[in-house]
């Protein structure tokens, strides 16, 4: 039950720092999208998956 629990946690602390990267990149126009792939990167791989992920939108 635990391990459902330390997941759960993971998803939502990578849903909650998407949000905050788009509120701090919003006044530059970089926007991450909200989606199943973003959500799973940035929860699996932490805040390196999350920089790769504003690092991909800067370039794109």
């Amino acid at each position: 039950m635990s391990k459902v629990f330390g997941i759960i946690k993971r998803i939502c602390l990578g849903i909650f720092s998407i949000y905050g990267v788009n509120l701090l990149f919003g006044t530059i126009n970089i926007f991450v999208p909200i989606n199943l792939i973003t959500i799973g990167i940035s929860s699996f791989l932490g805040i390196f998956g999350l920089m790769a992920l504003v690092l991909i939108q800067f370039l794109i």
